[in-house]
């Protein structure tokens, strides 16, 4: 396994494992969005992960049992030159960054689905008064890192597509939080962009 793979799995595990933990420890749940709403984001978000890794393009080889990808999803679009790893890798690992600090600044009002939790708090410190979703800007940008540092068209296809899925619940999230919070979060969006400071 190259080093660049390495740093870049170890960025997600540290990341599914900080969610897990921290996910025994969050104010129990008020109100919730309605479970059909779910399927909108949900789906995208795991068309894109099976492109990234190719679950979705496996078939097997005639005659051979194997399974392989399916054409032209494995096909290399991005050459795995030095600096594009490298690049992949710093944007994975800055991702990461920003995600986990987004998610000790959330603390206990944290929700891996669309909720209004009890006593919820409307965080705009640390990453919150730079974009109102940074933990989905760590998760794009860790996305991303991993799509440049995989370099197949299945990935860049998935990136769009987990971009969709994450626009999705933060808009649903957002439905959530101007219902309970009103002028306060409304003023917080017209003051902060959603993703990227300054632009989107």
């Amino acid at each position: 396994m190259a080093v660049t793979d390495f740093v870049i799995i170890l960025c997600w595990v540290i990341f599914f494992a900080v969610i897990l933990v921290g996910a025994f420890r969050t104010k129990p749940t008020v109100e919730r969005g309605p479970l059909s709403n779910k399927v909108f984001y949900t789906l995208p978000i795991v068309l894109a992960i099976f492109l990234l890794f190719k679950g979705l393009t496996a078939q097997t080889a005639p005659g051979t049992g194997l399974s392989q990808p399916l054409y032209p999803f494995y096909v290399q679009v991005l050459p795995a030159t030095t600096p594009i790893l490298v690049i992949g890798v710093v944007l994975a690992v800055s991702g990461l960054f920003i995600a986990l600090w987004a998610r000790v600044i959330l603390g206990t009002n944290w929700s891996g689905a669309v909720t209004f939790k009890e006593k919820h708090e409307l965080i705009q410190k640390g990453p919150y008064a730079f974009v109102r979703h940074p933990l989905y800007t760590g998760l794009l940008m860790m996305f991303l890192g991993t799509v440049i540092e995989a370099g197949t068209l299945g990935s860049l296809i998935g990136f769009p597509l987990f971009f969709i899925g994450c626009w999705i619940k933060l808009k649903q999230e957002e439905s959530l939080m101007t219902k309970h919070f009103g002028e306060e979060y409304t003023r917080y969006k017209i003051k902060v962009k959603a993703l990227i400071p300054y632009l989107l």
